[in-house]
């Protein structure tokens, strides 16, 4: 009886725990942004980047950085490259990555956005934006 209601408990867990993996909204918001838009978002991460007072990835949250035309949860930052989850859980997520800006802007690091989500074999990554 016991262990009847400890597998029902552990399932109810379980399913409760990981239902909000679900990124398909933020990832189709994150893909439907027009050029404009993630030029946006790319100037607003540069412009925040020269504050940094070190070259390492500093965390930020979706309530103490605002992105224009991005809604993400967590983050990091620096000097070099960002990273922007805005879904997910666990390794199952969608991560937005920006590169290519400051005094790394350059031929062979020129500024994009792209988005990557999904885990193991079924990873998958899109290019959304590169400077021309």
């Amino acid at each position: 009886m016991y262990l009847r209601i400890a597998f029902l408990i552990s399932i109810l867990c379980f399913t409760g725990c990981f239902k909000h993996c679900d990124y398909d909204q933020q990832l189709k918001s994150v893909k439907s942004l027009s050029n404009e838009q993630l030029k946006d978002v790319f100037e607003a991460i540069e412009n925040y980047s020269y504050t940094l007072k070190n070259e390492y990835t500093n965390n930020i949250d979706g309530t103490s950085f605002k992105i224009p035309h991005l809604n993400y949860i967590v983050g990091g930052i620096s000097k070099k490259r960002t990273y922007l989850k805005i879904g997910g859980c666990m390794d199952d997520k969608a991560i937005v990555n920006v590169r290519g800006y400051g005094e790394l802007s350059n031929e062979t690091n020129s500024p994009l956005i792209t988005v990557a989500w999904g885990e193991g074999p079924y990873f998958q990554k899109v290019e959304l934006w590169k400077e021309k």
